[in-house]
């Protein structure tokens, strides 16, 4: 681990302590080491300058996650990449068992920085955007990843067998704020956007594809960006359609 820290070294030292003690705590969870072998190979890739920290910080979300559900319920069994029906198919990151097994997929975001011009045409009616290209860029780059990886998600749950209640976790932040989240779940469940989300009239045009409706839970967990906690004052938990209603996550 030390030799792969090494070459992550711009992140704080402290942080980078952190990284070792939770995965050793997490030698527990079943195929924890392929998790260890991409960090290695994703690693080697940022020291050759090909990778990027984002990627990492990608990575290592998966594992804040782990840590966080091994902390609210120490006696669940974990699995990393679970394997699916198709053993050459695509896989979920998560299957936790415990009094009930759930199925998780987990995303974070990071768009690159641009500039794009607003497309009013596609803005929902009554709604206005009052921000710059770059702001633009970021908040659709978000949901349009959001929906691309919704999909891609229900395929990787089609691929698995059994009961399970399967879950999209997703890592709030800078990117992808609560509210954004709740909106883009409306448009999951219901099949319309809401009133008053800017989005919503884009988020269809660009929908490839119906959604199935495999996903019974959106989980969003607001880390700080350098550190294994959340932030000051938030909650971990499963998003409602009602603002207000979110349930905290317990497993």
């Amino acid at each position: 681990m030390k030799n792969i820290l090494a070459r992550i070294s711009n992140f704080p030292k402290d942080y980078l302590k952190e990284i070792e003690g939770i995965y050793a705590k997490c030698q527990s969870v079943n195929n924890i080491l392929q998790w260890f072998n991409s960090l290695n190979i994703l690693s080697i890739s940022v020291a050759s300058g090909k990778g990027s920290y984002r990627q990492v910080e990608n990575l290592i979300f998966e594992l804040k996650v782990i840590n966080f559900i091994k902390s609210i319920n120490p006696e669940c069994l974990i699995t990393y990449e679970p394997r699916g029906k198709d053993k050459k198919g695509k896989s979920c990151d998560l299957l936790i068992e415990a009094q009930k097994k759930y199925l998780i997929e987990l995303k974070s975001f990071h768009p690159s920085r641009k500039c794009a011009p607003i497309p009013y045409d596609h803005i929902t009616e009554n709604n206005e955007l009052i921000m710059d290209g770059y702001c633009y860029h970021d908040l659709q780059a978000v949901r349009g990843h959001l929906l691309d990886e919704t999909l891609d998600t229900e395929k990787k749950i089609k691929n698995y067998e059994g009961k399970y209640i399967n879950v999209m976790g997703l890592l709030l932040g800078y990117y992808l704020h609560l509210e954004d989240l709740r909106d883009f779940v409306t448009i999951y469940r219901k099949g319309h956007y809401r009133f008053d989300d800017p989005l919503g009239k884009m988020t269809l045009h660009n929908l490839k594809g119906n959604f199935k409706g495999f996903i019974d839970e959106f989980w969003c967990f607001p880390f700080i960006q350098v550190g294994f906690e959340l932030q000051k004052g938030k909650k971990a938990v499963s998003v409602s359609l009602i603002q207000g209603n979110d349930r905290e996550i317990e497993i």
